[in-house]
């Protein structure tokens, strides 16, 4: 990116996936975006709708993950729930 002014601007996000291999060839993830702002979102997003179908807006950065480690949790309690007799 070059440099447009004296001050940098810094854009932080985390994109967590979700999707597998499957999702990945076929465009069908999902992402769980934190960004540092709207604007840094409306950046990306373009190029997240080239490569799946669910774009998750979730604040701030970091909240990204924290929603990916909450959707692994409730998922890891359903596998305990339906495969433990």
């Amino acid at each position: 990116r070059l440099v447009t002014s004296a001050t940098p601007r810094r854009d932080y996000m985390d994109v967590p996936v979700s999707g597998e291999v499957m999702g990945a060839t076929d465009a069908t993830l999902t992402f769980m975006v934190g960004c540092s702002s709207p604007e840094t979102f409306d950046t990306i997003r373009p190029l997240l709708r080239r490569m799946g179908r669910g774009i998750i807006p979730c604040g701030r950065a970091g909240s990204g993950s924290a929603v990916k480690l909450c959707n692994n949790a409730a998922l890891a309690v359903q596998v305990v729930v339906v495969y433990v007799p």
